[in-house]
């Protein structure tokens, strides 16, 4: 968990768009379709263009650090999708961190309900803690509904394929 949180954290320093299991992922998890970007949507340009940052060292050297200590497995993952970013077009570059941008203001928003809901009164340090572990945990909960999904579509599709072929000889 830590390792795939470790991953998520350093595509995301990237600017990548991880968005459940596959990394270009047109539909969103949970909620209704993202709607595709206004005409007008610009990507916003980087703060430093180059010079380093005044928080602390560049991000390159953090992510270097971050990547080295991941798995050859999860790091040969995280170079490919590395790779297949830098090939994407500019505009689908755009249109993938918007439908990013979109999901981040919905898990806010969830956070910000789960926070009223929970009738807890917090401080800033303690508000950072409680998103933290809802994330975490939402995040849990989403990979286990996927898995679920991925089981019952397994299930079903073999008898889906035999029912479309009965279909199609049927209408010949």
């Amino acid at each position: 968990m830590a390792r795939h949180r470790l991953l998520l954290t350093s595509l995301a320093l990237l600017g990548i768009a991880c968005i459940g299991p596959s990394l270009l992922a047109q539909e969103p998890v949970v909620g209704p379709p993202i709607p595709p970007p206004p005409a007008d949507y610009e990507p916003r340009p980087p703060k430093f263009g180059g010079e380093p940052r005044p928080d602390g060292p560049p991000r390159g050297k953090k992510f270097r650090k971050r990547l080295e200590e991941l798995s050859p497995e999860d790091r040969q993952k995280v170079l490919e999708k590395m790779r297949r970013w830098e090939q994407l077009p500019g505009d689908e570059k755009a249109h993938q961190r918007f439908i990013q941008g979109e999901r981040e203001k919905r898990t806010n928003q969830a956070v910000d309900n789960a926070l009223k809901n929970s009738g807890l009164e917090l401080n800033e340090e303690q508000r950072r803690k409680f998103a933290e572990i809802y994330r975490a945990e939402r995040r849990k909960v989403e990979e286990e509904l996927r898995s679920e999904m991925d089981q019952k579509r397994k299930e079903r599709l073999p008898a889906l394929q035999q029912k479309v072929v009965e279909l199609y000889k049927k209408g010949q």
